[in-house]
């Protein structure tokens, strides 16, 4: 009889144990991206690239001239499908993406130039972040493959007023990072800063002996207005540790009111002796519950044909977008953009022309 009782007692008291140990909150989610855009410079449609180099895969070359993300004419694009899974426990928290479509080879082919090719596996994984936050600490901790800290616009486009990206996000900045963030709570709620430690832009692997590293000032004083200062530099180069290439960036946020938000944001890079530089003003304006309208301008310049890869160049953008929510998980945005430049760098069906006006619909499905 003891021994029944005391074998009782054993079980109970593993079972309160297992109990007691800290279930993780599992969150399952998804994003469809799909667009069609016409370019009413009407440039000739191209054959696909060669398969054999990742950024090819699948993927035929882009028809909207600087354009990312929603680079081709005339064509109905299914641009992405994403699997995201979030675990978290009470300190420690793992997010993830699995991502498919011309997104997930596009972001292949920017680490390909990075001089580090993604493989066919790691090309899907869009994020994969580990974060560590002890309970009651202002110090946190990330590491894994993130999105860049640089920037006002994100990869995503149902985190944007507008659908399409800005030359200066497209070309100016990197898009993602394998690396570790530091950071710190300075004044709770107004102040946080970071420390980034990267193997570079836009690349799995390093291609040097040297580390990209950045730095994030987060100032938000009211619960209507933030400032953000942002800064990369590393040796970017194939085998080489000279030449950094750097990136100061700035960019503010500020709600007028729960219906009219203005953003704005500055960026300077350079490496060696060439130059890149610009701005951007964007707008949005609530209609109603389900809609909004948002302009944008920006201007951007190549000093050296650095990053745009055709001489010094000036471009500046004009954008409008209508966002509407068209039911619980699908919204639709239409947009009207004209991009002009002071070079004939814009594809035409006959050769080239100094601007390109693109009309735009999408469709974005969360779940």
């Amino acid at each position: 009889m003891v021994r029944l009782i005391c074998f009782f007692l054993i079980l109970i008291t593993c079972n309160s144990l297992v109990q007691a140990q800290e279930k993780p909150e599992i969150t399952f989610g998804g994003f469809v991206d799909t667009y069609y855009s016409y370019n009413f410079n009407h440039p000739k449609e191209t054959a696909a690239a060669d398969v054999s180099t990742v950024s090819g895969v699948a993927l035929p070359s882009a028809t909207n001239t600087y354009r990312y993300y929603d680079s081709y004419h005339n064509q109905m694009t299914v641009n992405l499908v994403e699997f995201n899974m979030l675990v978290k426990f009470k300190e420690v928290s793992l997010y993830t993406d699995f991502d498919f479509g011309p997104f997930a080879d596009m972001n292949a082919t920017v680490s390909s130039t990075a001089g580090s090719s993604s493989d066919e596996v790691s090309k899907h994984i869009g994020q994969a972040v580990f974060s560590y936050r002890p309970v009651s600490s202002r110090f946190f901790f990330e590491a894994g493959k993130m999105y860049t800290h640089v920037g006002l616009e994100t990869v995503k486009s149902k985190d944007n007023f507008n659908y399409s990206r800005t030359v200066l996000f497209s070309y100016g900045m990197p898009f993602w990072h394998t690396g570790a963030r530091f950071g710190y709570d300075a004044i709770p709620e107004k102040l946080q800063t970071s420390f980034y430690v990267y193997n570079g832009w836009n690349s799995i692997y390093d291609t040097n002996e040297s580390k990209t590293v950045g730095a994030q000032l987060k100032y938000t004083p009211t619960s209507n207005f933030n400032l953000i200062y942002n800064f990369i530099g590393g040796a970017e180069r194939v085998r080489s540790e000279g030449n950094w290439k750097t990136v100061h960036e700035l960019n503010t946020t500020y709600s007028v009111s729960s219906d009219l938000t203005f953003v704005a944001d500055v960026l300077f890079g350079s490496e060696d002796k060439a130059k890149w530089y610009g701005g951007l003003l964007t707008a949005k304006y609530v209609l109603s519950d389900a809609s909004y309208i948002s302009p944008r301008f920006e201007i951007y310049t190549d000093k050296d044909g650095f990053t745009l890869g055709s001489g010094e160049q000036t471009i500046q953008t004009y954008t409008l977008s209508y966002g509407r929510r068209l039911t619980q998980g699908l919204d639709y945005r239409a947009e009207v953009r004209v991009d002009t430049s002071d070079e004939k760098n814009f594809k035409t069906e006959d050769g080239n022309e100094d601007s390109q006006t693109t009309g735009l619909m999408a469709l974005l499905f969360n779940f």
